[in-house]
């Protein structure tokens, strides 16, 4: 009921486009007929609730909604992106199609990182990694592009290979001059970090880089 196009095209567009198909989506509508309710779901929708609501019961749905995309490995909880079993079909996906590349996207000296500033800023530069990456492609790329988080610090792109190129260098671009939101003052100004090696000697690190991959067209797949 929306005043240019109704929430059944906004659920089907969310479903039929590669970079949203995976983002559970829950109808909240006053309209209750039965035929309404089968035609959200039909178009896949993950519930349906109608007005009035309980707001209580309505965050139980949505957090419900979330776990079980969560447990079927259907996102990364950190970057809410798509892992495991939606990244298998999309390579194997590609297997099959032309002129397509592949970026292999890693955050550089990550593990050092979170050795200095633990757990919880590591989940925080994750989450801005895949928030810069789906503005650059969103930027760069086309409709069809997908992002997923394969796990820790290793995203991938599946992009054209026109755009692939100009979606890496602006990648980097981008990550190195913002990351440094995330360093306290002091590191910011002397330009690195020491965070004990293998070795357990003290060495300097830094958050300079992202997309140590190159994009590949097929038959190669991972970098």
């Amino acid at each position: 009921m929306l005043p240019d196009i109704d929430g059944y095209e906004v659920c089907r567009n969310l479903r039929t486009s590669t970079r949203t198909s995976h983002i559970p989506v829950i109808f909240l509508t006053q309209k209750d007929e039965r035929s309404d309710k089968l035609q959200g779901l039909e178009l896949g929708a993950d519930d349906y609730i109608t007005k009035p609501f309980d707001i209580e019961e309505l965050k139980l749905r949505v957090q419900g909604a979330i776990r079980r995309s969560e447990r079927e490995s259907l996102t990364d909880p950190r970057s809410g992106l798509p892992a495991g079993r939606l990244i298998e079909e999309q390579l194997r996906r590609i297997i099959r199609e032309k002129e397509w590349s592949l970026l292999d996207v890693r955050v550089n000296n990550f593990d050092s990182f979170k050795d200095v500033y633990g757990f919880v800023a590591g989940d925080d530069v994750l989450r801005f990694a895949a928030m810069v990456i789906g503005e650059v492609v969103d930027e760069l790329g086309t409709t069809s592009d997908f992002i997923g988080h394969a796990g820790g610090d290793n995203f991938i792109i599946i992009t054209t290979d026109e755009a692939a190129p100009k979606i890496r260098q602006r990648l980097k671009e981008r990550f190195a001059n913002e990351v440094l939101t995330h360093y306290n003052f002091i590191d910011r100004q002397q330009g690195f970090i020491q965070a004990p090696n293998r070795r357990g000697r003290r060495g300097k690190s830094w958050l300079h880089d992202i997309c140590r991959g190159i994009g590949l067209t097929k038959p190669a797949i991972f970098c």
